[in-house]
C-alpha cells in the first residue's frame, strides 16, 4: 500500500504529540498496524550502543507495567528518542545507567 505525503507528514507529527495509535488512525483512514509499524520504523528505542555527550531526561504519564509515569530518554541535539523507561524511581534510573 501507498500513501500520499501528506497522509504520512500527519501521521508523523501526531506520531509526537499526545494521540493514540487508533486517534491517529482514524484520523488518517489507516490500520493502527500501519501507524504502529510508522512509529517503530521512525523511533529507534532500545539501548545505545552508546550515550551521545547531552542527554535529555523527563517524565510523562502514562500506564505501563502498573507504573503512572515513564522516563523518556532524548537525545536533544540528533533530535532523537533513545529509550522510553517504565518507571521513574531512582532505583529504576540508577539501574538503567550503569
Amino acid at each position: 500500500m501507498q500513501m500520499n505525503k501528506a497522509v504520512i507528514a500527519t501521521i508523523m507529527h501526531k506520531l509526537q504529540g499526545t494521540y493514540s495509535y487508533t486517534d491517529i488512525a482514524k484520523e488518517v483512514n489507516v490500520s493502527v498496524t500501519t501507524v504502529i509499524r510508522m512509529f517503530t520504523k521512525t523511533f529507534n528505542l532500545g539501548i545505545p550502543a552508546h550515550l551521545p555527550l547531552t542527554l535529555a531526561i523527563d517524565e510523562f504519564r502514562g500506564n505501563a507495567g502498573g507504573h503512572k509515569f515513564q522516563v523518556i530518554v532524548t537525545d536533544p541535539k540528533g533530535k532523537r528518542v533513545l529509550d522510553i523507561l517504565p518507571e521513574k524511581s531512582e532505583v529504576a534510573l540508577f539501574s538503567y545507567f550503569k
